[in-house]
């Protein structure tokens, strides 16, 4: 083909018209097999991969391809398009592969939010093995109050929430229920004060009606939404609190038991209403029911 040498010079817009099949011809042609060897390797038509080459020589506005007796080889111009082809279909199998992997929950980005509780001791195990068994997933934890959570999620700021119950507006999956004893002085005597979650949360509420009907009326409250920063503050004071046993209970001093069972909260995974989790998403819940 002669390709005159007044052709324009070819535009990015123009490559818009070169299919990754035109790059597969140029690339095969470069391994010095016939036509009909290549044709049969891509399972196309010699009439077809002989069009596509032509097409995409008037494309580019030169020559690719010349005989060699009854081969065909690729001229200097070839050669250097097939390097670049070589390129592109290599990065378009690694896309391939990449987009598999995001599909099938192997890769891709990950936001959850947690309080502080599901992210500090009841799922922190799952989300470190979680994280370990899926290297090239970018996962983002954010740990905040319920609430906070819950707007993050309506925001699309996450994917996902592990909050206290109940999460109205929203769609929830049950984790698991946690008591909350009362913890006090050794000696216990009419509280003097007290470390509680902050006014306004869900923990809050379910303990003031736990303490209502026990008939406890907390004064000089100090608030944290931390639970291990409330257990050492009840210590350094002297305060009486409500947590987990598994704040309360652990460690060099552990805090007195008053009263079991002050209240109970459950943590439920909270999802946008209607929302399919992605394949990652349920990879991840699916690790923190089983936790």
């Amino acid at each position: 083909m002669n390709i005159s040498n007044e052709a324009p010079q070819p535009t990015i817009a123009d490559l818009a018209g070169i299919s990754i099949q035109q790059l597969r011809y140029v690339f095969a042609i470069g391994g010095g097999s016939t036509f009909s060897e290549i044709a049969t390797d891509l399972d196309v038509t010699q009439s077809a991969l002989s069009q596509g080459v032509s097409r995409l020589e008037q494309l580019l506005g030169t020559e690719l391809v010349e005989p060699d007796g009854r081969r065909r080889r690729l001229t200097s111009a070839g050669e250097q398009f097939a390097l670049y082809a070589g390129r592109v279909l290599e990065e378009s199998e690694k896309m391939l592969e990449a987009i598999g992997e995001h599909r099938e929950g192997r890769s891709g980005r990950l936001r959850v939010g947690m309080v502080d509780a599901a992210a500090l001791y009841l799922f922190d195990r799952a989300i470190a093995d979680f994280h370990d068994a899926n290297p090239d997933v970018e996962m983002s934890v954010v740990v905040d109050s319920s609430a906070a959570l819950l707007e993050r999620l309506a925001r699309f700021r996450d994917e996902i929430a592990v909050v206290v119950s109940p999460a109205p507006g929203f769609d929830t999956i049950e984790l698991r229920a946690e008591t909350l004893n009362l913890y006090g002085p050794e000696t216990p005597a009419e509280p003097a004060s007290w470390v509680l979650y902050p006014s306004g949360s869900h923990t809050r509420e379910l303990i003031d009606d736990g303490l209502r009907t026990a008939g406890f009326r907390p004064r000089t409250i100090i608030e944290s939404d931390n639970p291990a920063i409330q257990r050492q503050l009840a210590l350094l004071t002297g305060s009486w609190t409500v947590l987990p046993p598994a704040v309360a209970e652990t460690g060099d001093e552990p805090l007195a038991l008053i009263r079991e069972r002050v209240s109970t909260r459950t943590f439920v995974i909270a999802l946008r209403r209607g929302a399919e989790p992605t394949r990652l998403a349920a990879a991840f819940i699916d690790a923190i029911m089983n936790a």
